[in-house]
């Protein structure tokens, strides 16, 4: 089985104010804006020339031209959600002013854009890292839910889905460029980051939010909520330093689910975290 991991912190999992996922299946799709990365979603821009021809060809440009081209179907759903966000920036007022100046403007127009129709659900094909323990749980005092990723609420959404697709992460050491060379909008700036953050071997639903199940106010951003089903849990990883009320309520949940419980513990011999099945 391939299992794809969720780290939350330890109010996500017991809540004696709100429910929590494991009461109501619901796990946030977070804006790319309210995530850790400072350059999420931001690609690079090319030299003053290309970006005007790449303002030009946005103007012009149609969907069903994206779906003329001969791409793959992940391909082409990503760069249609991404038309879906570029293409309301105003572009024919940059056309007129300086491109210089232009850059400043369209960066936030792109960052408002997106921040209002994308989010993700950050997932991970390892458990055992000890910076996401330390950074995602709270230093290790939180859980990590297993997800079985072949299952066909995953699968479908790697092939058929424009509104929510499944990709890992693409790590580099330069950032997307936008416009690209032949002036076609790049997807690939939805889930490109650094390669400082290859440790983490990311794959991500990204989601439209309109998709979402459940919608609640936040501090810097509305709180979207999509459903995940339990049914897709294979396993749950205690934190190392997780409390005794997460432990009876994750004892319980897992039992009643049929569902295999672990606890992450220090190693003995090595700087690494190690499970035991509980």
């Amino acid at each position: 089985m391939s299992i794809l991991y969720k780290f939350l912190v330890p109010e996500r999992a017991v809540n004696l104010i709100a429910e929590t996922y494991f009461e109501n299946e619901l796990l946030r799709i977070t804006q790319p804006g309210d995530l850790n990365d400072l350059f999420e979603c931001l690609p690079s821009y090319y030299d003053t020339r290309v970006f005007k021809n790449f303002c030009r060809e946005m103007k012009r440009a149609k969907m069903n031209q994206l779906m003329l081209r001969g791409i793959s179907k992940l391909e082409m759903d990503s760069k249609m959600l991404a038309y879906d966000v570029w293409q309301k920036i105003e572009i024919e007022k940059f056309l007129s002013y300086n491109p210089d100046n232009a850059f400043t403007e369209v960066y936030e127009s792109a960052r408002e854009e997106i921040n209002s129709k994308i989010g993700i659900i950050s997932l991970s094909r390892i458990w055992n890292n000890v910076l996401m323990w330390s950074h995602y749980t709270k230093s290790h005092s939180g859980v990590c839910i297993g997800f079985d990723s072949q299952d066909k609420f995953f699968n479908d959404f790697r092939k058929e889905n424009l509104q929510v697709f499944l990709t890992p992460v693409i790590y580099g050491r330069n950032r997307i460029q936008m416009p690209e060379k032949d002036s076609k909008i790049p997807g690939e700036f939805l889930y490109s980051k650094s390669h400082d953050w290859r440790y983490e071997k990311e794959e991500r639903l990204i989601v439209s939010l309109s998709q979402s199940a459940k919608t609640e106010k936040g501090d810097k951003f509305p709180i979207h909520l999509f459903k995940i089903p339990h049914d897709l849990i294979s396993e749950v990883i205690l934190g190392a330093n997780s409390s005794p009320e997460i432990y009876s309520k994750m004892k319980e949940f897992t039992k009643n689910a049929k569902i295999k419980l672990y606890k992450a513990e220090i190693s003995r011999y090595s700087y690494k975290v190690e499970r035991r099945l509980i």
